[in-house]
C-alpha cells in the first residue's frame, strides 16, 4: 500500500509538504491539551516541533475508513518507549482538516508535554500556538 503524502512528510519532516496538505482550518487536538491549535499558519510549524520531539519514529500501522486515516506509530521520547496514533480527518478537497495526536503510555504523555510546554503559549481566542522564538 502507498504511503499517505503525510507520513511520507512526516518521515522527511519536509514543512512544505505540511502546508500542502492542511486546509486552511485545520486544528490539532494535542494528546496533553484541551484546547485545539488551530489554523495551517500554526498547526503546519507545530508538526515540525512535535516531530523534533520524538526519536527514531516508525510507522506500524494504518487504519482507514471514508474521511480519515490512522497511522500508528512507535517511537522514543527523552529515552521513553512510546507508540502513538494521529488520526487525520480529511475536507471535501481531501485537505487535513484535523490532526488528533493519541500516545501512550501517561509517561511519553507527560514527557512531551514537558518537552512542548516551554513552546507553547495560551492565545485570547481560547486556542494553543507556539510561542515566538
Amino acid at each position: 500500500m502507498t504511503k499517505h503524502p503525510f507520513q511520507v512528510a512526516m518521515e522527511e519532516r519536509d514543512h512544505d509538504a505540511y502546508v500542502e496538505l492542511l486546509s486552511p482550518d485545520a486544528r490539532l487536538n494535542s494528546p496533553v491539551l484541551h484546547l485545539p491549535f488551530v489554523g495551517r499558519e500554526t498547526v503546519a510549524p507545530l508538526l515540525g516541533v512535535l516531530r523534533d520531539c520524538f526519536e527514531d519514529p516508525v510507522y506500524t500501522d494504518e487504519l482507514r475508513a471514508p474521511g480519515s486515516l490512522g497511522l500508528v506509530f512507535r517511537a522514543r521520547i527523552a529515552g521513553l518507549d512510546a507508540e502513538g496514533m494521529q488520526l487525520l480527518r480529511f475536507d471535501e478537497e481531501d485537505r487535513i482538516d484535523s490532526i488528533t495526536g493519541l500516545l501512550r503510555p501517561i509517561r511519553a504523555s507527560m514527557a512531551l508535554s514537558e518537552a512542548m510546554g516551554p513552546r507553547v503559549v495560551k492565545l485570547e481566542n481560547r486556542t494553543y500556538g507556539l510561542r515566538d522564538a
